[in-house]
């Protein structure tokens, strides 16, 4: 498959929950993929939403939230497998210029792309805190991904 990013169309859409499902299910986003009245809901209360598609085929997906003059956060940037390494979260990501140039953006790195935004442009910080979420574990990435990959097959 020749992937290039001149077949990848970018929209703000919310594709279907079960090509969302999959999409993380593939990239090994831990999110809760098969609880999806969770995943709908986690889109509705979104503001920034940016869908990736090669034709019909979901291959990035961006979610966030911004006030749209401060501050922003980037919850999910995920990329099918068989499209990293080709510019398709950087194409995500620059969809957040669009936003106002006024917005400091935030986001906390799955373990397996720790280093990715560092090469984009992204600073780390050390003053971040957390309240942490209370009732899901989803446990290290590659034994999460081994248990969905049922799902990521359908990506």
């Amino acid at each position: 498959m020749d992937n290039s990013l001149s077949d990848l169309k970018i929209e703000q859409t919310i594709p279907a929950v079960e090509k969302i499902a999959a999409l993380y299910a593939a990239a090994a986003l831990r999110r809760p993929v098969r609880d999806l009245q969770r995943l709908e809901a986690m889109f509705r209360g979104s503001n920034v939403v940016r869908a990736a598609w090669d034709g019909s085929r979901l291959v990035g997906l961006l979610r966030g939230w911004t006030d749209g003059a401060f501050d922003g956060w980037v919850s999910d940037l995920a990329v099918h497998p068989s499209w990293q390494s080709k510019g398709v979260g950087k194409a995500l990501l620059a969809t957040l210029d669009e936003l106002g140039d006024g917005i400091q953006w935030g986001l906390f790195a799955s373990p397996l792309a720790k280093d990715y935004y560092g090469n984009h442009g992204w600073k780390s910080s050390d003053v971040a805190w957390l309240l942490p979420r209370q009732g899901w574990d989803p446990g290290e990435p590659l034994a999460w991904r081994e248990r969905h990959l049922d799902l990521a097959e359908l990506a």
